[in-house]
């Protein structure tokens, strides 16, 4: 084998190797698509969706490291795709989340409301930071306070005690936010229990089509 022979099997193949196109403009889209992309799937405005496509590519490479699925470049941009089973469960739940808040803000000047103090949601390991685990009794009692502030707010706004109300519905709002960050971390299990079922179920069908030719 000769010098040139040796650069390409040695260097320029597994180079090769680890790059896929994706979809172009007018062709059949693939399943692997970059951040953007998936933002533009699910209708996300352009305007302004850079900071939120970097964030989403980080949240799927962090998703990916921890199921240990493999990622592959875009040959023509060199940025990250990712696949149909680890975009559509996040996309389908905070993913939605995210464009509407960015949508919102594109199309009608509103931004999330942030209230001081609330726990951040880390979706790239399913767990809420900076907020301890929840007991159904804690729950139940902050959701309980925040319709006793409804019902005063309602029905005698006058004597309602302000300061009160807002701890209330801090709390209320902290024990929804961490109810929602579990809900969307059993979504992606269960969305990759399913996924996992099924590539069991193609195996074996693929192993009864293998012994049927042999026979």
């Amino acid at each position: 084998m000769d010098r040139f022979e040796t650069l390409l099997t040695e260097t320029v193949a597994p180079v090769l190797a680890t790059l896929r196109t994706t979809h172009q403009t007018g062709t059949s889209a693939v399943t692997d698509r970059t951040a953007k992309e998936w933002l533009a799937e699910y209708g996300c405005a352009p305007k302004g969706r850079h900071g939120l496509a970097t964030k989403l590519s980080n949240t799927l490479r962090a998703l990916a490291n921890k199921t240990g699925t493999p990622l592959l470049r875009c040959a023509r941009t060199n940025t990250w795709l990712f696949p149909y089973d680890i975009a559509v469960p996040f996309m389908e739940g905070q993913g939605k989340a995210w464009i509407r808040l960015h949508n919102d803000a594109v199309e009608k000047g509103q931004s999330a409301l942030a209230l001081k103090g609330l726990p951040k949601l880390d979706f790239a390991d399913m767990t809420v930071m900076r907020a301890k685990a929840m007991t159904l009794e804690e729950c139940a009692d902050a959701i309980g306070r925040s319709l006793a502030v409804a019902e005063r707010i309602h029905d005698r706004p006058k004597e309602a005690n302000i300061g009160n109300c807002e701890r209330s519905l801090r709390s209320a709002a902290r024990t929804l936010i961490y109810l929602w960050g579990r809900v969307q971390g059993e979504k992606i299990e269960q969305e990759k229990a399913l996924l996992a079922r099924m590539e069991r179920l193609r195996d074996g069908l693929r192993e009864d089509n293998r012994r049927a030719e042999m026979a």
